[in-house]
């Protein structure tokens, strides 16, 4: 079974955080780290931080040739072509990158991620 968590960037800490995704009354998403202590009426959390809500992603429980931890929305390299990891139904594996289903993410490599360099899909068009 594979792990689940999610990652999100922080504008406040100018960097990603990973953990587990919660919103508040307001929609705004968080990354939460472990719980330290929780009974019924309250939970205290070890941290938190609010993240941008497009910067959002889910571990696909994948990894890239290099053994980088694949998520939702990163750039991905292969020999012939350029695209993000995107959720698909359509694929038994779940997620596919791009309109290329079935690739066998281990022989691609992360270059980056359509938050922080979106530019990348576009060289390849």
């Amino acid at each position: 079974m594979r792990e689940i968590k999610f990652r999100g960037f922080s504008k406040e800490l100018n960097k990603w955080v990973f953990g587990q995704v919660v919103k508040n009354q307001s929609g705004i998403p968080f990354i939460v780290g472990n719980v330290e202590e929780s009974n019924e009426e309250y939970i205290n959390l070890h941290w938190w931080r609010p993240v941008a809500p497009e910067s959002l992603g889910q571990f696909t429980g994948l990894k890239d040739k290099n053994g980088k931890e694949i998520y939702e929305g990163d750039i991905l390299k292969h020999p012939d072509r350029i695209n993000f990891v995107e959720w698909n139904t359509t694929y038994s594996g779940g997620y596919s990158c791009g309109r290329y289903g079935g690739i066998d993410f281990q022989y691609l490599e992360i270059i980056g991620n359509i938050y922080e360099t979106p530019e990348l899909l576009k060289e390849n068009k």
